[in-house]
């Protein structure tokens, strides 16, 4: 799947897709990347992510509001915690990098 663009908040990276979904990444020492949740629900490929923070978290949860844009002329907007809890039912596609990578959650917007 060829990633099409990127954005990264605190501990976490961003990665659009052309498979249509966005991969939510966690860095962990070693350089190592998890992928933490997979977002679908875009009609297109995912061209554009913006990052900000949540003002509404709460102080010992982390959570940035995820924008992204598709060529089906959707924008998305999406609530991501940092502190996800670990799933390990679901395996989704490994993005190609430089580290390791693991899968753990699948959410569909």
């Amino acid at each position: 799947m060829a990633v099409l663009c990127l954005a990264s908040a605190g501990n976490l990276v961003f990665s659009g897709s052309a498979d249509k979904s966005i991969c939510v990444w966690r860095r962990e020492a070693g350089g190592v990347h998890i992928c933490l949740s997979v977002l679908t629900g875009h009609g297109g490929p995912v061209k554009c992510l913006a990052v900000e923070e949540d003002r509404e978290s709460d102080k010992g949860d982390q959570h940035w509001i995820v924008y992204s844009g598709s060529l089906d002329k959707s924008v998305k907007v999406w609530r991501v915690s940092e502190n996800a809890p670990e799933w390990r039912g679901y395996q989704s596609p490994r993005l190609s990098s430089s580290s390791p990578t693991q899968s753990k959650r699948r959410y569909h917007g």
